[in-house]
């Protein structure tokens, strides 16, 4: 700081005053108490005897001790005076910062305590010095209660702030990474109207501001939230406490911050990362016309992403086995739903069983231990998302809503291959991680199948080649939740649908403007994941009874007797009801490839049953302002149709890549319907008609120099599977994202 090693008080600056200046930053008046040993702080010396006895050794087990002494220790420093010296220092100083005629309220803390979480406000000298004595009391009864021994500092007073209260607007915090992934090449700003206390007790939710750094010269925002907020936390000087006042209609929907402010938040956070060498995060205060800055935080280098995988430690006869869905362990009570109504009892850590799962049951996959399915299957909503998302699923169950009962204890084992197993009570597994920083050569791209954007940073952090399949229906029916035609026609919806519809669409510009929105940011959070690796995009894939589940859809969609085979993929896009809808989609993409830059985004047609309607389509997306091959755009097909074997060859000659879609082309060869439960061992995707079809595809793109993906779920599934796909010459192998290491195991033989 500049100061001499005497000094028991000095001039508070969060960063040198070289960055200061350099930066444009502001920061409140304040001072600091520097560490330094507890003793030279106290006025009476012979305390020091006093203390040192309370700070021999105990013994850790004996709570009445460490709890006997913590109260001793806590009553001696919050009676005993501090010393002259400091008592001196701290009048010269204080009217530097509470202003000559003490105009000013002043913060007060202890330099481990967050500056977002102590925002009680004190006035006057004698307050501030027992403030300070209070703050060393609680800290060294903390340490003697909360800290191992031999891990104890107890004779060095922890560094004091002391700051002027502002006029708080919003507060909130910025980090140069992204915290829940540890992705360094994101900035992350968080924020809420008022003081920010209530954001660490998740009391309301608060603004989030994502951006990238791929570029130099400035930081890109690729997804921003307004959290919903009914109150803010404000200091009231006439009661002298903190209270909290309900918002207006537009600051409770709205951002507490400009979207220039944030974007200066995100890239002081950058420069900060640059001078100090490493991860930073730092707390912030807007008082309406500038934004300061509280407390600056270099953080331990990030944590490297790591695999998991699991070996199970005991023999335990099961209750029940199925096809194991991932390769996790979960353990939890089960919860039995049999109707959509039970899902509000539904609890965090519990077991989901259920005869068979709908897609709009996907918040609570998100709280779910595991799940237990009888007539899911592998194609299935919830078989994709819970692999997604790493939670172990149990599917062709045999009557499980029977064989188990509520409230029991169950551990779901999926790591044993294909063979899923449901254990009695929680049975031990042992869990190894490791790092893995570069993709080891297998002879085969390993790119990975995604669904949800909040997935993509996590699953970013390890080698992937690319996302090879980005299902964008997920984002359409998890981020959207409307049918894009209601957007563009709400004179069609009766009324109730239209109040819902106004009720999520409220604060943006317009209703197709809320699904451009939405849509752009979840593909942009995809894309700059991954950046500069590809992004395979596929067009949404719905099928009319899947679209007629979105809010609004069935106003539009047509009651098929066989949706899997009715108006879907390419003939829906082209056709002139439904093309409106294709074109927000379309906009959405190239949004995030000209607005933002991220030009590694490619785009997928799925179900495509002729090259001529894939000619037809080159049409419509260049006519979007997504013509095949400027600015690097690939346009690819996916190859799931009997149609795109027979003239592979040509979709070949079309297209820039082909990704096999073995689901839907093993039903479709093979005359098996998805659901149907009597003919379901006809369906297998290593049958040898289907090996010949995989083969014929991969030889038409050898032949025309077109890169084949393979992208369907029994590459996941069975590590053998993928082996023999990559012997046969696939260029990429897409997997779920559970199935790296079990792959990567098997490819490395």
């Amino acid at each position: 700081m500049g100061t001499a090693a005497s000094s028991m008080v000095v001039e508070y600056i969060p960063i040198s005053n070289l960055l200061v200046e350099e930066l444009d930053v502001c920061y409140p008046a304040g001072i600091t108490i520097p560490k330094r040993p507890l003793s030279e702080l106290l006025a009476d010396p012979s305390l020091g005897d006093q203390l040192e006895d309370l700070l021999q050794p105990f013994d850790p087990e004996d709570p009445n001790s460490a709890m006997i002494r913590s109260f001793k220790l806590s009553k001696i420093l919050r009676t005993s005076g501090l010393s002259e010296k400091l008592i001196g220092e701290l009048s010269a100083h204080y009217p530097a910062v509470a202003g000559d005629q003490e105009q000013y309220d002043l913060v007060v803390r202890t330099r481990d305590i967050s500056p977002l979480d102590s925002p009680a406000r004190l006035h006057g000298m004698e307050a501030l010095l027992t403030s300070i004595q209070r703050l060393y009391a609680e800290h060294f009864a903390n340490l003697l209660i909360d800290t191992e021994p031999g891990e104890k500092d107890m004779k060095t007073a922890p560094k004091i702030v002391i700051q002027r209260a502002l006029v708080t607007e919003s507060t909130g915090v910025a980090m140069s990474f992204e915290p829940k992934s540890q992705a360094a090449n994101f900035t992350s700003v968080y924020s809420t109207w008022g003081l920010a206390e209530d954001i660490l007790r998740r009391t309301v939710a608060r603004d989030e501001y994502l951006f990238h750094k791929w570029s130099a010269e400035k930081l890109h925002l690729v997804y921003s939230r307004a959290g919903e907020k009914e109150f803010e936390l404000q200091w009231d000087h006439g009661l002298k406490r903190l209270q909290h006042r309900p918002l207006n209609r537009v600051k409770e929907r709205g951002f507490s911050l400009s979207p220039e402010r944030a974007q200066y938040l995100g890239t002081l956070a950058v420069r900060l990362e640059k001078e100090l060498g490493g991860p930073v995060d730092f707390s912030w205060v807007c008082d309406g016309e500038k934004v300061y800055l509280i407390e600056v935080n270099l953080r331990p280098p990030l944590s490297p992403t790591t695999m998991k995988f699991y070996h199970r430690t005991e023999s335990t006869e099961p209750l029940l086995s199925g096809q194991a869905q991932g390769h996790s362990v979960g353990s939890g009570r089960v919860r039995i739903i049999r109707e959509r109504s039970d899902l509000e009892d539904f609890q965090a850590g519990e077991v989901m069983v259920a005869v068979k799962t709908e897609p709009d049951w996907e918040p609570a996959f998100r709280k779910a231990s595991a799940i237990i399915t009888e007539k899911d299957r592998r194609v299935s909503h919830s078989s994709i998302l819970a692999r997604e998302m790493g939670i172990p699923a149990i599917i062709g169950c045999p009557e499980p809503t029977l064989a188990l009962r509520n409230g029991q204890t169950v551990t779901v084992s999926c790591c044993q291959g294909q063979v899923g197993h449901v254990l009695p009570g929680r049975i031990e597994h042992t869990l190894d991680e490791f790092s893995l920083e570069k993709m080891p050569d297998v002879g085969v791209q390993l790119m990975v199948n995604l669904s949800m954007p909040e997935r993509a940073l996590a699953t970013a952090q390890l080698p992937w080649a690319g996302a090879g399949l980005v299902r964008s229906e997920f984002m359409i029916g998890g981020w959207v939740k409307i049918h894009p035609l209601a957007l563009l026609q709400p004179q069609k919806l009766n009324s109730d649908t239209r109040n819902a519809l106004d009720r999520l669409c409220s604060g943006f510009e317009s209703f197709p403007e809320y699904f451009l929105t939405r849509m752009t940011q979840g593909i942009a959070l995809f894309a700059s994941a991954f950046w500069p690796r590809p992004v395979n995009i596929r067009l949404s894939d719905f099928k009319s009874n899947e679209y007629a589940r979105l809010l609004g859809g069935d106003a539009f969609e047509p009651k098929e007797r066989e949706p899997m085979l009715g108006w879907r993929g390419a003939s829906r896009f082209l056709h002139p009801d439904f093309r409106p809808a294709v074109e927000l989609e379309l906009e959405a993409i190239r949004r995030v490839r000209d607005h933002l830059g991220l030009i590694n985004v490619r785009i997928t047609i799925p179900f495509c049953r002729l090259p001529e309607e894939g000619e037809e389509l080159l049409q419509l997306l260049a006519s979007c302002g997504l013509k095949q091959g400027e600015n690097d755009l690939e346009v690819w097909v996916m190859a799931e149709l009997p149609s795109n074997v027979v003239m592979a060859s040509d979709f070949a000659a079309l297209f820039d890549g082909m990704s096999i879609g073995s689901s839907d082309l093993t039903s479709l060869t093979l005359g098996v319907a998805r659901n149907s439960e009597t003919i379901m061992d006809y369906f297998d995707e290593l049958h040898p008609v289907m090996m010949k079809s995989y083969e014929t595809i991969i030889e038409a793109g050898k032949a025309h120099r077109t890169t084949v993906s393979f992208c369907g779920q029994v590459a996941s599934q069975d590590p053998e599977s993928a082996a023999l796909l990559a012997e046969m010459g696939v260029d990429i192998l897409s997997l779920a994202p559970d199935a790296l290491h079990p792959t990567l195991e098997r490819l490395r033989l």
